[in-house]
């Protein structure tokens, strides 16, 4: 019951203070680092000591964040397809739209295992 709970009120209500000062303090925005996926998932980085928090930033920092993902796709890996490297354009970012550009964009590499081709009959 109750109206639900900001995402800092929440992290403060499952977090002992004093073995997670972060959570308290808006100086250092509740220790929210980023906002990953934002179309989709919308996972929060988040750090709860300051160790963590400065550790959580250097791999964000140096591209050092790796994220796992089931993908289904219709009709468009090869099976011997292991990795995929382009440049991403920052400014699409913002517009939900992406774009590969080699001239503006930032570096951006996916390694993948095709698991599978299925198909399913027509008429069935």
């Amino acid at each position: 019951g109750g109206p639900p709970l900001a995402l800092s009120a929440w992290l403060r209500s499952v977090l002992a203070r004093g073995r997670c000062p972060l959570p308290w303090m808006p100086e250092m925005d509740f220790g929210f680092l980023h906002r990953l996926d934002v179309p989709s998932s919308g996972l929060i980085l988040c750090g709860t000591s300051f160790s963590g928090l400065l550790a959580l930033r250097w791999q964000l920092d140096t591209y050092r964040v790796e994220r796992h993902y089931v993908v289904f796709g219709h009709g468009v890996a090869a099976a011997e397809l292991r990795e995929v490297v382009m440049n991403i354009d920052p400014v699409a970012v913002d517009s939900r739209r992406s774009f590969v550009s080699e001239l503006c964009g930032k570096p951006a590499r996916t390694w993948l295992t095709v698991s599978a081709h299925l198909t399913v009959p027509f008429g069935s």
